[in-house]
Formats: C-alpha cells, structure tokens, sequence
C-alpha cells in the first residue's frame, strides 16, 4: 500500500497484529531483503507483532521525493511516516546496513518511542574511508554459472563469503530484484552529496540504552564490524554478536544462526 508523506508516495506492507516492527533496509535495494529475511523466522512462530516494510523514498515502488537532499531529509521522511502509521504506539525497530544507520538517528531524535533494535551489518560511519575495513574473503563451495548476471555475480562475490548456488539465488531474489527498480539518479546524487546526518559526531558519541542487539560479519568489508561495538559497549541492555565466514549478507552466508539470533530477538520483546 501506499501513504503519502509530503506529497510524495511512499510504499510499505503490513503483514501480521500485535507491537509494531519497523524494518528498513540498505542502501540501493527495497523491503524485499528485509520481508524475506524477517518473516521467514517470525513465521515459525505464535509471536504477535506487527511488521512494516518500507520502500525507502527513490527505490522499491516509493517515489523519488526530489526534497529529500540528504540523511537528515530522509529521517525526517521516515519519522513522518511513523506518526502516520505506527502513531503514538511504542515500536521495535530491525535495520539493515544503511538502514541500520537510519534507524540510529530515530532513536536519537525520537527518544522513549522506540523499544528495542536489531541491527545487521549496520552502517555506523557514513564515510567509507574512515570505517575499519577487514579483508574481504570468499569460500567457494560450488561451482556457479551466473548466466547474463556476470556483473551482480561479481558483487555476489564482492559482498557474501559462502558461494553457493541457493546463496546466489537468494542474492538474487532480495538484492537483485531490489537494485534493478532503484532509481538510479536519485540513488548517485543522494549518495555522493546527503549519504550522512549532520549530527553523526554527536550521535557516535551518544550513550545507548534502549535494548539493542547488534550482529555483525568479520569478514564484512562494506562496514565492517570493529565500529559497530561502540553501540553496545557501554549499554547494559545490549548484545554484539560477531560471525565469522560472514560478509556483508551475513543472513545469508550464516543463515541458520542469524535466524537463531533474530528469534530471540522477537522472543525477549515479546
């Protein structure tokens, strides 16, 4: 369905009845990643929650919303339709790389509402030159023939550790699928001029206390994981999780104990 948040359409699905569950996605892709990901845990379960996948504005089947400059913008856009839809309830929020770092940011400006978060490979430095980088590496355990995919095969490989034909089928389903309908334009602009908040420094600093597991891959050469522990370290509620033979798709190349690790997420804050 559709809402629209200053003019603009903006497309998300509800799927179930209970807390309301946020779920943002990265950068370039759209709620598939996030809808697959999350329901095929929340599935196998009695659990009563109420999960909203949204299009950020310029990818999925939201519009390009030409007043959206940079992060600061697109927050705003994304607190608007939080009062529109979830209102004044109290709300989980699950982010996944840049949406991880969105998701961040309406914690900090929306203090008390948001009850809980699990990040997955989250974006926590905009600048991908000062984050802490390890060396990317991939185990090949079966032989692909990615056909007319060769360039998406190659990211496949620039981002996951376990290459594997149902991995790669997996990429291309939730990521894939994603990239091919962002557009394009808005997607390079927004990303070379807006891709940080004013307020980062301030928000690195900030001491969490909201209930917050974070699950990371060591061998995630996108965003790393050495800088995702600053949103944990001091907070007592928080739980840092680290997966080795895991990039940047950790719920995919580890997809048995992401699965694990989100279930117990949905079972605490039940």
């Amino acid at each position: 369905m559709f809402i629209e948040i200053d003019g603009y359409p903006v497309y998300y699905e509800t799927i179930g009845k209970g807390v309301p569950v946020l779920c943002i996605h990265g950068y370039g892709v759209d709620h598939r990643i996030m809808k697959n990901t999350v329901e095929s845990v929340i599935k196998e379960t009695d659990y009563a929650y109420s999960r909203i996948y949204i299009d950020l504005p310029g990818m999925g089947q939201s519009a390009v919303n030409p007043n959206i400059i940079n992060a600061d913008d697109m927050l705003s856009v994304l607190m608007k339709f939080i009062r529109k839809v979830i209102k004044k309830q109290h709300f989980l929020i699950i982010g996944n790389s840049y949406g991880g770092y969105l998701s961040n940011g309406i914690n900090f400006k929306m203090a008390g509402c948001v009850d809980g978060m699990f990040f997955f490979c989250p974006v926590i430095i905009a600048d991908s030159e000062k984050r802490k980088l390890p060396v990317h590496q991939h185990i090949l355990l079966e032989t692909i023939n990615p056909g007319d995919h060769k360039k998406e095969f190659q990211e496949f490989l620039n981002t996951n550790v376990i290459i594997t034909k149902k991995n790669w089928q997996r990429y291309l389903d939730e990521l894939v699928t994603g990239k091919a309908v962002a557009d394009t334009d808005f997607k390079e602009r927004y990303f070379n001029d807006g891709y940080s908040f004013s307020f980062e420094r301030e928000l690195l600093e900030t001491r969490h206390n909201c209930p917050m597991t974070v699950i990371v891959g060591r061998q995630d050469s996108t965003v790393g994981y050495d800088d995702a522990y600053n949103l944990v370290k001091d907070n007592e509620f928080g739980n840092f999780i680290l997966l080795n033979e895991a990039g940047h798709n950790l719920q995919i190349d580890q997809a048995k104990l992401f699965n694990a690790h989100l279930l117990h997420f949905f079972k605490i804050h039940q």
